[in-house]
């Protein structure tokens, strides 16, 4: 049998781990016919020699095709035998991201013996190492992408390969400029590097594209003071701000390029329309809109509160045609005689501000008030009996915002007529007829048209008991014996007679130049205790005229013995019947 030694490899084109492989072996010949050979590669282990997917040397380089032995490749004799030199280019992985591999190599001879050799090659070719990947937005629908490695694995980085997921995606081929992204989207990348080794790929990484410019805060604002809001607009986008109501009316709108806090006063006009939206209320709200292009970005609701120094416009000028309407002729119009005129005047309509609407008038004098609804026309309206010098009317909007105006009234002091003293006596003490002098006072004003008097007294009478009563009345101004400057004197001596062991009540009725009064009562006693000596008829009266011989007007008391024919020890009899005793 001849001998095949193993020789060794050689070729291996920088430790690429492909390319041309040179077999070096000895044969020595004994009249054996090489017929073929196979070489197989596989890792380090040994695993997949001469299998089916061993490649196969041939003088035609054709993947999977078993060409014929070529003895043509002998180089020469070496030690006596010959020596055949193979030379193929090997095309695929020997062993991909490792640094070592075995290569067999079977030689076929005729009567299909063969011999087995086999070698370590080492010094293999890594795919590259210290793969890393960068990502970071462009806009709002672009990321670039950037990558590198540490080392190419000592071979030549032959292919760049970038690719991108969205969440609940799948890993998608890119370039290193992506475009047409969503905005504000999170998205998730990796590149690859491939050499004669193999593909290695950098760890994952991710970057958000921008958001379009928009608002995130709004502050409350009380009309007049600034608007501040917060602007995303990192790329400093040419946007336009608008603040609008919450029904959707633009407000006023300003330009800006700029990114972070944005501060705005507006003008007047432009305050007049924050008032305009809320003509009913105090407080209303609005957003701000961002614009670019296409895109709207909104922040809102906030408040906006008016001020209160928006009142309606009302002053004392409005109150008009203020007049006294009752008892004319004696206060005339521009006076009032307190509790006894009637005030009339009319309200000119407020005039409201800042768009609010025109509500009502609350108007109050001398303990009494009434409200009025709002009109475009003037409201007239009437106090009666006024006492108080002061006629106060708050306008209110629609708001609720006030303002107050007054006009002061020439109130004139009056009082009741009056009783100051009086005296009321029976005549003599003891008499039915009564003597009444009464002293009064009454109101004596000054500037008015008429001076006040007292112009009639009338006077009345009743028993001092339950059962009794009034007297119609009788008029008695003829008895006035004093009646200026304020004071009026009444004395008369009533006609009527009064049984004088009873009490009577008189009253006097007193009439002014506004009013009748009716005083108190005034009080007639019973007649002082008085003896009627009757001595022609021997009778004897006490507070009356005798007709008997003994006649009382009232109650008996005394202490001690009384002694009579008809008196026996402690009784008194009249005509035999024993009527009051004492034990």
């Amino acid at each position: 049998m001849a001998s095949i030694y193993m020789g060794r490899f050689n070729g291996l084109n920088g430790n690429s781990n492909y390319g041309s492989y040179n077999v070096y072996f000895n044969y020595n010949s004994n009249g054996t016919t090489l017929t073929d050979m196979s070489i197989s590669f596989a890792d380090a282990t040994g695993n997949g020699k001469y299998t089916t997917n061993s490649m196969w040397l041939a003088d035609v380089s054709v993947a999977g095709q078993k060409p014929g032995f070529d003895s043509s490749k002998q180089k020469g004799y070496v030690n006596g035998g010959k020596v055949y030199n193979w030379s193929r280019s090997i095309y695929g992985s020997i062993n991909a991201g490792g640094t070592s591999a075995y290569i067999w190599v079977r030689i076929y001879r005729s009567g299909n013996t063969y011999t087995d050799l086999d070698c370590t090659v080492t010094g293999l070719a890594t795919p590259p190492t210290g793969v890393w990947c960068s990502a970071s937005a462009a806009s709002e629908t672009g990321i670039n992408l950037s990558g590198g490695y540490s080392s190419n694995g000592g071979a030549g980085v032959t292919g760049t390969q970038f690719q991108y997921y969205t969440v609940g995606g799948s890993w998608t081929n890119c370039g290193s400029s992506l475009t047409g992204l969503s905005a504000n989207t999170t998205y998730y990348f990796r590149v690859g590097y491939t050499n004669a080794a193999g593909t290695s790929w950098s760890g994952e990484t991710s970057a958000t594209t921008y958001d379009y410019p928009k608002p995130t805060s709004l502050n409350d604002v009380t009309i007049g003071g600034a608007i501040t809001t917060e602007i995303y607009n990192p790329l400093k986008r040419a946007i336009t701000i608008g603040f609008y109501d919450s029904g959707g009316t633009l407000l006023f709108s300003r330009t800006s390029s700029a990114n972070g806090s944005h501060s705005y006063t507006p003008t007047t006009a432009e305050y007049d329309k924050f008032y305009a939206r809320i003509p009913n209320d105090k407080r209303g709200s609005y957003y701000v809109k961002v614009t670019y292009g296409s895109s709207n970005k909104t922040y809102g609701n906030r408040t906006y509160s008016i001020k209160n120094t928006e009142n309606p416009v009302f002053d004392s000028s409005y109150i008009i045609n203020v007049v006294n309407t009752k008892h004319t002729d004696i206060a005339g119009s521009s006076k009032f005689i307190s509790g006894h005129n009637t005030l009339s005047g009319s309200i000119k309509p407020m005039i409201p501000q800042k768009s609010a609407n025109g509500s009502k008038y609350s108007l109050s004098t001398s303990g009494q008030t009434q409200e009025k609804t709002f009109s475009t026309s003037n409201i007239p309206f009437t106090f009666n009996d006024i006492t108080n010098n002061t006629l106060s009317i708050t306008a209110q909007d629609s708001r609720g915002l006030t303002k107050q105006a007054s006009v002061t009234l020439d109130i004139v002091a009056y009082n009741k007529p009056s009783v100051s003293s009086y005296t009321l006596v029976r005549q003599n003490g003891t008499g039915t007829h009564a003597i009444w002098n009464v002293t009064g006072v009454y109101t004596n004003w000054t500037g008015l048209t008429k001076s006040n008097t007292i112009k009639k007294v009338e006077w009345r009478w009743k028993p001092n008991t339950t059962s009794g009563t009034w007297s119609n009345w009788a008029d008695i101004t003829s008895s006035l014996a004093t009646n200026a400057n304020g004071v009026w004197k009444v004395s008369i001596i009533p006609s009527q007679t009064f049984n004088n062991a009873s009490e009577f009540l008189l009253q006097l009725r007193v009439t002014d130049m506004l009013e009748t009064v009716e005083m108190s009562e005034m009080t007639l006693s019973t007649a002082n205790a008085f003896i009627w000596k009757d001595l022609a008829n021997k009778r004897v009266g006490i507070n009356k005229k005798p007709t008997e011989a003994l006649d009382v007007a009232g109650n008996i008391k005394g202490s001690g013995n009384v002694e009579a024919p008809n008196i026996k020890g402690n009784a008194l009899y009249i005509n035999g019947i024993k009527m009051l005793w004492y034990e």
